[in-house]
């Protein structure tokens, strides 16, 4: 690897670190995970939830790792509220694409890394749905987890409601069904 390149994604890696997810911050949550915090749980759980499956756990993994490194540049742009779009994805994804082909530029594989990025874009892959539902799981458990911290709070709901969109009626509805079972009790003993 050229040092030129190597610096460029250090810098990348270290920077996602920085940037903190802006959902979160809009609920009035204070010290919230980082973009790089989601994107290691995601990448831990697609590797333990892909176990045992069809799909090509090494091509899952590394889906997840790399899904959100172009945030390191763009920030944590918000697209989503609940069930509802509320900014321009695909402008969102072209944005990101240029910021991708910067951060890879002269990576032994870039063009690699930029398919597969492409792949989580295009969401054309049951492996790329796959960390989409598992992205969304750790989402869930993160906001189970504010509350935890925080007390039960209505200003959650988005969260859940967005993760119920892309896992109902999936396989993993039953771990999200289990999240929300601890959800609803942390919310009967308030």
């Amino acid at each position: 690897m050229k040092e030129a390149s190597f610096l460029r994604i250090t810098r990348a890696l270290t920077d996602l670190k920085q940037v903190r997810r802006q959902g979160w911050i809009q609920t009035g949550t204070t010290d919230v995970e980082s973009v790089a915090d989601h994107s290691f749980g995601a990448a831990f759980l697609a590797f333990t939830l892909s176990a045992g499956t069809q799909l090509d756990r090494d091509k899952v993994v590394k889906l997840a790792l790399i899904h959100d490194l172009a945030e390191s540049v763009t920030g944590d742009i918000i697209y989503e509220s609940g069930k509802d779009v509320v900014g321009p994805i695909e402008a969102q994804h072209a944005t990101e694409r240029k910021v991708m082909e910067t951060i890879l530029e002269g990576l032994d594989e870039e063009d690699k890394l930029l398919t597969l990025w492409d792949e989580w874009s295009k969401q054309e892959t049951p492996e790329a749905v796959f960390v989409r539902r598992v992205e969304k799981i750790e989402m869930a458990n993160q906001a189970l987890d504010y509350e935890r911290r925080t007390g039960p709070s209505k200003k959650f709901d988005e969260f859940w409601e967005n993760a119920e969109k892309y896992l109902k009626g999936s396989e993993l509805e039953s771990l999200y069904n289990a999240l929300v079972s601890e959800r609803e009790k942390l919310h009967k003993k308030k």
